[in-house]
């Protein structure tokens, strides 16, 4: 079929989802297939079509695929590597945080927390090889007195996660 020439670049995100154009998707490992999928923007980056052998990736708005941004990686080297994130079910490494975050906040006696919204900040690999996540976290805070008062906060937590099951190992609030 002929595309018009402003598209000829992109690809339609539908299609892909229908298994089309996997053979134009260019081939790159599982570091940057990680590092693009979970410690950027994930409105932006998403897996877009998962086979035996491959994850289809790329950079996508609700209906194209930028063709430079479509991308490949094994699913044996994914799953070995990084077990936790399940391409199966799409779910993203920031919603596993979101969830540490919670049932750390639930522990808390005296307030009920809501994440309003979250974002990363500073991610390294520790000295024990362990990732070192900052995540930035905008919180509405309910007190559980009789003169229950909300407020909002903004905080900063430090988890440590196991680089190939991202079980939580520390978390912390630093700010």
């Amino acid at each position: 079929m002929f595309r018009l020439f402003g598209n000829w670049n992109t690809y339609l995100t539908k299609e892909i989802r229908e298994g089309k154009h996997l053979d134009k998707a260019q081939k790159t490992d599982c570091a940057a297939f990680f590092d693009k999928s979970t410690f950027k923007r994930l409105s932006q980056w998403t897996i877009l079509w998962v086979d035996e052998t491959y994850v289809y990736w790329g950079k996508a708005n609700q209906e194209k695929v930028d063709k430079y941004c479509f991308f490949k990686t094994s699913k044996k080297a994914i799953e070995q590597n990084f077990a936790a994130l399940d391409v199966n079910k799409k779910k993203s490494l920031l919603a596993i945080l979101k969830e540490y975050i919670s049932e750390f906040l639930d522990g808390i006696d005296g307030c009920i927390s809501t994440i309003e919204l979250i974002a990363y900040g500073p991610v390294t690999i520790s000295e024990n090889t362990h990732f070192k996540i900052h995540l930035n976290v905008d919180l509405r805070v309910k007190s559980t007195s009789l003169n229950a008062e909300v407020r909002a906060e903004k905080a900063v937590f430090e988890l440590f996660l196991d680089p190939h099951t991202f079980d939580l190992i520390q978390i912390e609030r630093i700010d």
